[in-house]
């Protein structure tokens, strides 16, 4: 009776990490989402950034641009510390993903935004979540165990 607990408890926790695990992913729709509000962003950086030579109307869109530069990436850089704050290492994929977005905003800001930083920023934070992170965690498990 007590063995067949056990099992039950191992599989009840085992199906809870599995659980944690799904949770901790960034779903599909986020990624298209945020993807297209960064690529946005960054594409209208670009355009207003080769718009610069116009005397008044080149420089009025460039402050434009970093205006809504500035909204996407704190938006980003919000929506990466806050989502997900659930199970055991959530606050550590947080943390990664919302410091790689602010690398990403700061080098951005260094390069007057005329690269996709941006952009280029969020996805490594994705790939590092969804796919880099939770291999890792495998890796140390069977470490662990062995």
């Amino acid at each position: 009776m007590a063995k067949r607990h056990r099992e039950e408890d191992g599989e009840e926790k085992k199906e809870e990490k599995e659980r944690e695990a799904r949770a901790s992913k960034i779903s599909t729709p986020e990624i298209v989402f945020f993807t297209l509000l960064c690529g946005s962003a960054d594409i209208l950086e670009i355009v207003a950034f080769m718009a610069v030579a116009l005397p008044v109307i080149g420089w009025a869109a460039w402050a434009f641009a970093a205006f809504v530069g500035l909204i996407v990436s704190a938006m980003v850089i919000v929506w990466s510390f806050m989502r997900g704050w659930h199970g055991k290492l959530a606050a550590r994929k947080a943390t990664v993903r919302g410091l790689i977005n602010i690398a990403g905003w700061l080098f951005d800001i260094g390069t007057l935004a005329w690269l996709p930083i941006r952009t280029l920023a969020f996805l490594l934070s994705v790939f590092i979540n969804n796919y880099l992170m939770p291999f890792l965690d495998k890796r140390r498990a069977e470490h662990a165990n062995q």
